[in-house]
């Protein structure tokens, strides 16, 4: 609390004690008492004046010097009104009673909201299950009637499977660390799967892969499949006919480099690729776009303390990089043990 603001606050009392101290005064002057006992009068009014409200400063810098360091300190900043002493002023017994009603209230919301959301992810959860039984039936009677017709339906059916696989990772995003595993996983693997999860995509594309990973890491398989699903997919859907699949060692790092020849992303889109929804001028050029597939790589990326980064130019090709943290991943697996 600052002393000018204190005074400022203060201003009507000190106005009315100046105006009293005139009044007074003035009343010495008629009665024609001596100016040396005026002079103490005021002078004593003055300086108990003076001494109180200095006084009442300190306090109240020091109450409020207090409750900000112990804001500061607190996690979970509404509690507040929780861990403060007993206020001594009636005003401030009156404001730490309002807060600690407008905290339970708050509280009381949030749980209902937290409730609403996890039976809104069950949910969910249960109907991509269900909505995957006939969606593979679908796919095993076209495996079994192989005919130009059912090849496209199957290149329809892989489209829609990555459509619902996006909701359950979004649904389940926000709760990350309660579905994953770390463990040692190698990265020509998880790339094969992503591969195969995208294969007719990719034969239909007519797109040239070239892998060339050797390392392993730590994290979870399920999650990084999912991430380059992303990755390819949008290097397909914008116009790649080759993708590079790279990794290499750099100190405590290994950096996964994921590179197409498509049209690549204008300079003023890159910054805000991983931005939710953001589509760029590639994605107003397609009715297919959603701006959610990279937004949900970042917010994966981030939940499982892999990096990620993009480069790029126009007409050029990307290049997308998941750099892995070896060593605090390997300490989170044997933590996880």
């Amino acid at each position: 609390m600052k002393l000018t603001n204190y005074v400022k606050d203060k201003s009507i009392p000190i106005i009315l004690q100046i105006l009293g101290a005139i009044a007074v005064s003035m009343f010495l002057g008629k009665e024609r008492s001596s100016s040396d006992a005026a002079i103490l009068l005021l002078t004593g009014w003055g300086l108990v004046v003076f001494v109180y409200y200095l006084i009442d400063y300190q306090i109240r810098k020091r109450y409020y010097n207090i409750l900000f360091i112990s804001l500061d300190e607190l996690d979970q900043k509404y509690l507040i009104s929780d861990i403060l002493l007993k206020p001594r002023r009636q005003e401030d017994i009156l404001w730490q009673k309002a807060l600690r009603i407008s905290n339970r209230a708050m509280l009381e919301e949030i749980t209902r909201i937290r409730h609403e959301s996890s039976n809104y992810t069950e949910y969910i959860e249960q109907w991509v299950h269900e909505v995957k039984t006939p969606v593979s039936a679908i796919k095993l009677i076209c495996e079994n009637s192989p005919t130009e017709e059912t090849r496209k339906i199957k290149q329809e059916l892989e489209r829609a499977n990555r459509f619902v696989d996006q909701v359950l990772y979004f649904a389940r995003s926000s709760n990350v660390e309660k579905d994953y595993l770390i463990r040692e996983v190698s990265l020509e693997e998880v790339v094969k799967k992503a591969l195969q999860n995208n294969k007719h995509l990719l034969l239909e594309k007519k797109v040239q892969i070239n892998l060339s990973c050797e390392q392993s890491v730590f994290t979870d398989s399920k999650w990084i499949v999912f991430i380059l699903d992303q990755c390819i997919v949008n290097s397909v859907k914008y116009g790649a006919g080759s993708i590079t699949f790279n990794s290499e060692v750099r100190g405590s790092k290994t950096v996964l480099h994921i590179t197409d020849n498509g049209v690549g992303i204008a300079r003023e889109d890159l910054p805000r690729i991983f931005e939710k929804g953001f589509t760029g001028k590639n994605g107003h050029e397609t009715e297919k776009s959603t701006g959610m597939g990279l937004y949900l790589c970042k917010k994966l990326c981030d939940k499982l303390d892999v990096g990620i980064e993009a480069e790029s130019e126009r007409s050029s090709g990307t290049t997308i990089r998941m750099v892995f943290s070896t060593g605090r991943l390997m300490h989170a697996a044997l933590y996880k043990q």
